[in-house]
């Protein structure tokens, strides 16, 4: 084992950043508008490695993490910046918020991990889900391109939604990640892969290396052995689970015993919007959201339960008005 692998040395920022910056190109290319959905399963795998990693982090290392989340974040919400021509300094401030969700990922799992000895399973899976959570809820919250957004395409990934929401789909997919993670690690397959922490070396005085009591090593290495093993049968039972429920789920709605809830329309256009625009612009829409509505019920030979638009269609371009029951 060469020291290059058994220290945190001082290296460039580009290859700091490197790690961060992969993360945001798997997450990109697994959601909309290219929804590469096998991506999903690799897409935390470097962040992942951030989290194993022995030693600290350093400064520049967490200000890649979040260069490289702001990035993310710039391509994945780029489409506010067409509302208006002042949107893009909305565009950005949002995107370097949202950023700083990537540090609070690694932080707590690493804190989990490394400081409270916890799994790195249960670190990894708390720590995306919990940060997710939080996202949606502080300050109004914002659950746009959550993990489990991308099986959108993967009905039976999907079903486990009706019992733990979205956050049970992202933990679909961060158990997938987690075994990839420990593939590669095992097959030595990615040099980012966390070397053991078995050999390190003194930062204090590089040329000495700290001995470890043979004894304690060995006992370290077999308690980090059943974690590892620990963690990859619970992820695959909860994956296992979770198709299993899924192709339950959607066999039972083929069969004749599955329960009907109704008959429902979805209108979704795609319109091109202004952040001001004419009261005629939005009469127009209406009208266009009218004429889709008319042809969808034409194509219908059963009842029609409900028809849903976007609740910013309803007032076509008219003030708002509450009318009291009756």
């Amino acid at each position: 084992m060469t020291e290059q692998h058994c220290t945190e040395t001082a290296r460039p920022f580009r290859k700091q950043i490197g790690l961060p910056v992969l993360a945001a190109i798997l997450l990109w290319f697994a959601q909309a508008p290219f929804s590469l959905w096998p991506i999903a399963f690799l897409g935390l795998t470097p962040l992942i490695s951030m989290i194993a990693r022995e030693g600290s982090i350093k400064r520049g290392q967490w200000l890649a993490l979040w260069m490289a989340g702001t990035l993310f974040w710039l391509v994945s919400l780029e489409g506010l910046r067409h509302a208006h021509s002042l949107m893009f300094l909305g565009w950005f401030a949002l995107s370097a918020y949202l950023g700083l969700y990537w540090i609070l990922f690694v932080y707590a799992g690493r804190w989990m991990l490394h400081d409270r000895s916890f799994s790195l399973g249960f670190s990894v899976a708390i720590a995306w889900v919990g940060q997710e959570y939080v996202r949606n809820y502080l300050l109004s919250g914002l659950s746009a391109c959550m993990l489990g957004h991308t099986m959108v395409h993967t009905p039976v990934a999907m079903q486990i939604a009706a019992c733990f929401g979205s956050y049970g789909v992202s933990l679909f997919v961060v158990t997938g990640n987690l075994l990839a993670f420990q593939i590669m690690r095992s097959r030595t397959l990615l040099t980012w892969i966390p070397a053991p922490s078995c050999c390190k070396t003194d930062l204090t005085n590089p040329e000495e290396e700290t001995t470890e009591d043979p004894k304690t090593d060995h006992q370290n290495r077999s308690v980090k052995t059943v974690g590892w093993r620990l963690d990859s049968v619970l992820c695959i039972g909860w994956i296992g689970w979770v198709l299993v429920y899924g192709v339950w789920k959607l066999e039972t709605v083929k069969s004749d015993k599955a329960e009907t809830l109704g008959t429902y329309v979805l209108i979704q256009r795609s319109e091109p919007v202004e952040y001001i625009q004419p009261t005629s612009r939005a009469v127009e829409i209406y009208q266009a959201y009218v004429k889709e509505t008319l042809d969808a019920l034409s194509r219908q030979t059963g009842s029609i339960d409900a028809i849903v638009w976007p609740e910013s269609m309803y007032s076509a371009g008219n003030p708002w008005r509450e009318i009291e029951p009756g």
